[in-house]
């Protein structure tokens, strides 16, 4: 497993993106993390390119801007990754995944996943943290929620949620407001939780743990 090389494709995109597409990098990077340490840990049987359990199976390789989809800390069809032209990272991280599949060596996991922890942390601007404070507690805090609505949903951003508003008609509630509420609420619900607990970083990141 190429480390470095890895390394510097997240490098290259994750000093490149901001808004939106920074919290698509992040819930894909995300859900790369759980793919890997599921494939070390024999939780799914990979296969070639695919992942196998008695109740699904997903090709890594086909369906790579669907991982964060999946297996990302926020389950929002927005934030499929769709890059096509950055190829290096699409290949590192399947040639990853296979690595894994081979050696099912969870230490490995556990020692590229620090190196690029350590990249999101330096790179990514603390307003944009959405992948460590994920990995705090293994769910997103209240404000960070409504950022990422923010982002998903930058034009319905009333003062008072129609939930509770007593004026608002129920009938009348936007339906893109409707949808952001269900997926707060979702949220905290689906977040995907890493496997280990991790020592604090520089940037004090916390505490991970996998459930």
């Amino acid at each position: 497993m190429d480390v470095q090389a890895i390394r510097q494709a997240c490098l290259t995109i994750a000093t490149g993106v901001t808004g939106l597409r920074s919290l698509q990098f992040q819930n894909h990077l995300y859900g790369c993390f759980i793919v890997m340490e599921d494939i070390a840990q024999g939780t799914v049987e990979l296969s070639g390119t695919v992942l196998r359990t008695p109740m699904f199976s997903f090709d890594l390789e086909a369906r790579f801007d669907e991982i964060g989809l999946h297996y990302g800390f926020i389950t929002d069809t927005q934030l499929r990754w769709g890059d096509a032209e950055n190829g290096e990272y699409r290949q590192c991280w399947v040639e990853a995944f296979q690595a894994t599949g081979r050696e099912k060596k969870i230490e490995t996991v556990d020692g590229m996943e620090d190196v690029l922890i350590e990249l999101v942390t330096t790179y990514i601007p603390a307003e944009s943290s959405f992948f460590s404070h994920a990995l705090h507690t293994g769910v997103l805090p209240h404000e960070w929620i409504d950022k990422a609505l923010a982002l998903l949903s930058p034009s319905a951003a009333p003062s008072i949620s129609p939930a509770t508003d007593p004026s608002t008609d129920p009938e009348d509630t936007s339906t893109v407001w409707n949808h952001a509420n269900i997926e707060k609420t979702s949220l905290k619900r689906r977040l995907r939780l890493t496997r280990r607990a991790r020592p604090v970083f520089k940037k004090h990141l916390g505490l991970t743990r996998r459930h």
